[in-house]
Order: structure tokens, then C-alpha cells, then sequence
């Protein structure tokens, strides 16, 4: 019986975004406003259809990341970093399989035919414990007096310790991160990848803050957010005027995570003083964490991950009959410290693996975008689909659900679905916003063969998410590379190879 074996458009091919800077910027580093490299809380035009690397830009294919904690008042629990490094740990130790959202990624190229391929080792954890330094910003929105970590600045005149909060520029992030790696003599270079994650009580943000800042936090709640945000839709939709406030400005430009680049030699490609690096900020609210005061317990975050929609349970309207927030790795509550907040890691793990997808598509800012400069996880922002365990009922403690889309040795993820361009490119299969890669080579035999009859063997049966990418020629010009099929009959005669539908060549061989 003859064999099918199938070659993915991950095999060897032949051999302009729009962008804001912000904040002070020094040679060969900026922090982008706008996109790419931020993960918004509000989502901005899309274009999927003209997403693509014109210049074949550098990605990343292979890569070694770091987590650093910076954290000198010992304020990120250490339920939250053995969940989160547990994750780094994972992805690294199942790199290389299809049944990963990363593996989508490897559809992407840059002018020297590499791929960002789902390779990653996790190199450690580390805390930074150096003092933060005075604030570079004003935090729109800072977690009440107990629960501020900052400096003392004296006592209230009920006696109560009165604290600064902590806002943190951009600038400041690369400073500390470029003297952490020196300290601890880290390699740098397009291969590595520094994820900078700080606790809650620290806003980030990439100007001067305030409520026409871009922060990780903003004016006014998530609820009356949300209903401005409702709003702004419907009058967009009946094209009739909307006049933001200055509280839905600072909602709309928040953001839940962001990635740069650090580039001092300022090389198209980088080089091995490049430093790519992640900033995940607490945005993972406080539901369920016995710490925080009351007003900020009742924080949630669904907005940095929005996948508990549930069309069974809510088939009109949102965030009514199920949890937004859904936490696979929560423990049964109380935990040890008596709360129920271990799950909160898990929207950071969500963020974390959005940017590990844009940066190794994206690293410099550069790369893979569409023209609005979303990067491959806006495409498909807030899409888990298919979940494959869990309950989105919401825990008692937590009020949080708890599907995952992902499962990585024994750990169990929530994570955004990957963009699929090769969806956009040919209609076979068609679907935009996948959650892993399936190579299954599939036909069905002929019932009866008899000498010198001529047979069909359909390939087309075969289950296969992507077929079609990106490859440059000699010139650095982008052109569409297929999938194809190669058939061995196992009796010694030639393997025959074929393309799959769109490709300018025949499909079908004649074999």
C-alpha cells in the first residue's frame, strides 16, 4: 500500500507599521505608544488580511528566556512565580510539538528563510532586589494606602503610615534591566529574551503617566469602562459622534504588556548587544487576594484576558453568566497564606505567552505587523478557542473559572489563540485563529488493484492547519511557499511530490 508523507510549509523554503514614540528614547531604543509592542487593553483597527513583513525583517527562531522578578519589597508571592517559572519551565520542556499555539508561529520568516520556530529553553529565574527608584511617573490609578509598597513619606493624621506609590517609566525598566544582566553576566543577543514582571502596587507606564498617560493601570473602574467602551461601539455602529472622557482616554490607553528592544549598535539584525525584553506589569487584578483592601480585591481583569465567554451559558450579552477570568493552576481555597489568589499568575502567563509570540515574530519592532502595526496576537485577541478542559463556572474564592486550551507536561494553560495568515492565503483550511498545528496525512485506498490500471490517491483528506507561508528569494523579495506532498509506494519506484491547492504548480501528479 502506498504511504503519504506530508511536508509542512514549516520545511526549508527556497533560497511599515505605524509607529508612535513616546517618552525619552536613547540611540537605537524606543518605546512604541501605540503598537506594535503593546498588548492594549482596548483593541485598535486590524487588518489581518495584509499582515506580512515586506522588508523580511528579522524574527527569532530559536531562543533562551529569563524571568526577572523586580521586586526589593517581596511583594510577588511565591505561588505566583512557581506557577509562572513552572510555565517557562513547560514551554521549554515541550518545544518542538504541534500541539502548541507557539508552533503556529513557524509560519513566519524573515529574508533568510529562518523560522520562528518553537524553540525555547528556560535559563532561570531570578529577583531583582535593587531599590526602586524614584518615580519617573504619576500612576492614574494607585492601589489603596495599605496596599502600596513604595517609599514611606510619614503618617496620616489618623496615625496610619502613608506611602508613595511606585510608577515606573520605560526608561527606567531598560536602565535596571541593562544593569541586571550586567551584574549577573547574561548573555544578551537576538536569541534571548528578558521578561521583566513586577507586583502589584507598581504601574508602569512608557511617558509621563497621569490620565492622558499610556500606563498598565487607569482612571475609573473596569465596569463603568467597560459601558463607555459599549458606548463608544454603538454609536461607531449607528455613525452617530461619541465624545470620549478623559477616564475612557486613560482606559483606552492602557495596556496589559508590552515588548522592546534594546539596540545600541542600531544593526538592522541585531547583534549580540542587542537585548529583546518582555514587561509584564500586575494586570492580573486582585479577586480572590486576601492582601489587597476590599475595593481592590473586587478588581477584576478579564479585559487582559477576556476568554471566559461562554455562548451556552450567556448567548446574549457578556460578563453576566460566566467568570471572564479563568485560572487552570488555582488551588483549592484558601491557599497557604489563607487566600484564594494563586490563580492571578495565570492572566500573567496569558500575557507572557502573547509576548513570547510577538516578539520572536517581531523582535525589533519591525517585522511581522499589519498595516496598523497589531502584531500576530492582537489578530486574535481574546480567542481561546477550542478549550479542551476545566469548568467555566465560577470557583467559590476565586470567582474565577477555570479552562485551559493548553496542556504542557502537567501543566494546564489558558492562552490566546495564535494568527493563522495562512487562513487569509487559501481557503483550506480557513481558520484565522488556531491553538496548535495538526499534521495528519490521511487518503483513502482504492478498493481493488489490478496491473496497469491507473489510480487516485487524495491527499486533500489530510488534516493540515497550515498550508502556505512566506519565503524570499536571492533579492529579499517575499513570495508565497506551499505545502507539499510526497508519495512513497514502497516497492523501490521513485517518490512522487505534489502541492496542495493554490499552489502555481499541478497538485495532482500524474503518478
Amino acid at each position: 500500500m502506498a504511504s503519504l508523507l506530508l511536508a509542512s510549509l514549516l520545511a526549508a523554503a527556497p533560497a511599515g507599521a505605524l509607529v508612535t514614540t513616546v517618552g525619552p528614547t536613547t540611540a537605537g531604543v524606543q518605546s512604541r505608544s501605540t503598537l506594535p509592542g503593546i498588548s492594549p487593553i482596548v483593541g485598535h483597527p486590524l487588518d489581518p488580511e495584509e499582515f506580512s513583513n515586506p522588508s523580511g525583517n528579522p524574527i527569532v527562531s530559536v531562543n533562551k528566556t529569563y524571568a526577572i522578578y523586580w521586586d526589593p519589597t517581596d511583594h510577588y508571592h511565591g505561588d505566583w512565580q512557581t506557577v509562572i517559572d513552572g510555565f517557562f519551565h513547560n514551554m521549554g520542556a515541550v518545544s518542538g510539538s504541534y500541539a502548541s499555539v507557539f508552533a503556529v508561529d513557524a509560519q513566519y520568516t524573515d529574508k533568510a528563510n529562518q523560522r520562528a520556530l518553537f524553540k525555547s529553553a528556560f535559563k532561570g529565574a531570578y529577583t531583582d532586589t535593587d531599590p526602586y527608584p524614584a518615580s519617573g511617573c504619576n500612576d492614574p490609578h494607585p492601589l489603596e494606602g495599605q496596599d502600596l509598597i513604595g517609599a514611606s513619606i510619614g503618617k496620616n493624621a489618623e496615625g496610619e503610615s502613608e506611602y508613595e506609590p511606585v510608577c515606573l517609566t520605560d526608561q527606567q525598566i531598560r536602565q535596571e534591566l541593562e544593569t541586571f544582566i550586567s551584574q549577573h553576566s547574561l548573555r544578551k543577543g537576538m536569541e534571548t529574551i528578558f521578561y521583566i514582571l513586577t507586583p502589584p502596587g507598581v504601574t508602569i507606564c512608557l511617558d509621563g503617566g497621569g490620565t492622558t498617560g499610556h500606563c498598565s493601570d487607569f482612571v475609573g473602574t473596569v465596569s463603568e469602562m467597560e459601558k463607555a467602551e459599549v458606548a463608544r461601539v454603538t454609536a461607531e455602529h449607528n455613525k452617530e459622534p461619541y465624545i470620549e472622557s478623559e477616564d475612557y482616554k486613560s482606559y483606552k490607553d492602557s495596556f496589559c504588556s508590552y515588548h522592546s528592544d534594546i539596540n545600541p549598535t542600531n544593526l538592522a539584525t541585531g547583534d549580540e548587544d542587542t537585548i529583546l525584553y518582555g514587561v509584564v506589569p500586575w494586570t492580573a487584578g486582585g479577586l480572590g487576594d486576601g492582601h489587597l483592601t476590599p475595593n481592590d480585591q473586587a478588581t477584576p481583569a478579564y479585559d487582559c484576558q477576556d476568554g471566559g465567554y461562554d455562548p451556552s451559558a450567556k448567548p446574549a450579552g457578556k460578563h453576566e453568566a460566566a467568570p471572564d477570568q479563568q485560572e487552570p493552576n488555582q488551588v483549592k481555597c484558601p491557599s497557604q497564606d489563607g487566600s484564594c489568589d494563586t490563580g492571578l499568575a495565570d492572566l500573567l502567563v496569558n500575557q507572557i505567552a502573547s509576548e513570547q509570540e510577538d516578539i520572536v515574530t517581531n523582535p525589533l519592532l519591525d517585522a511581522w505587523q499589519d498595516p496598523y502595526g497589531n502584531e500576530a496576537t492582537d489578530e486574535c485577541r481574546n480567542w481561546f478557542a477550542p478549550v479542551i478542559g476545566g469548568a467555566s463556572a465560577a470557583q467559590e474564592g476565586s470567582d474565577a473559572g477555570t479552562l485551559y486550551n493548553q496542556v504542557y507536561g502537567e501543566g494546564s494553560y489558558y492562552l490566546n489563540s495564535a494568527f493563522n495568515l495562512a487562513a487569509y492565503k487559501l481557503p483550506f483550511p480557513a481558520v484565522p485563529c488556531i491553538s496548535g498545528i495538526r499534521l495528519e496525512p490521511l487518503f483513502t485506498a482504492p478498493t481493488t488493484v489490478n496491473a496497469n490500471e491507473l489510480v487516485g490517491f487524495d491527499g486533500m483528506e489530510s488534516d493540515i492547519t497550515l498550508n502556505v507561508g512566506t519565503a524570499y528569494t536571492s533579492n529579499g523579495h517575499p513570495q508565497p511557499s506551499y505545502t507539499t506532498y510526497s508519495w512513497n509506494f514502497g516497492d523501490g519506484t521513485p517518490v512522487v511530490t505534489g502541492q496542495a491547492p493554490g499552489a502555481p504548480s499541478d497538485n495532482s501528479p500524474n503518478v
